[in-house]
């Protein structure tokens, strides 16, 4: 298997618990993150956001405990060079105890064996839910 497929799916691992020094380990220095579809405009930041940034965006989703990403059964893996695209499912747990079913298309491009950048596509029925 492609390699920047297992970091791929490493970098999910790390993110399903909310593990910064896993990101931070995977991620490339000048790594750049970025949500989409575009109204969302980065969350406040047109040109992405940084690992640091990124992470605090993470941790601060404080209704949601974790995510189960199900990385052994993807919906669909696409390899072309240094980009790998992941279309996963995944079960979020909120800290009410309540479950919701989601999809995730992520982008990751990849320079030096490193994450340079992301390109993460919401659910956005999902997103309204978790929203509200």
């Amino acid at each position: 298997m492609n390699p920047h497929v297992e970091t791929s799916k490493r970098f999910l691992q790390a993110l399903s618990t909310k593990d910064s020094r896993g990101v931070h380990g995977l991620v490339a220095g000048d790594f750049v993150y970025k949500p989409h579809p575009s109204r969302l405009k980065s969350f406040g930041k047109p040109e992405g956001l940084t690992a640091r940034d990124f992470v605090d965006m993470i941790n601060a989703l404080d209704r949601i405990k974790k995510w189960t990403f199900d990385l052994q059964h993807p919906i669909k893996v696409v390899e072309s060079g240094s980009t790998v695209v992941l279309h996963v499912s995944a079960q979020v747990e909120m800290i009410s105890g309540e479950t919701k079913e989601t999809e995730y298309i992520y982008f990751f491009d990849f320079k030096e064996g490193k994450i340079a950048e992301i390109n993460e596509f919401f659910d956005t029925v999902y997103v309204a839910e978790i929203s509200s």
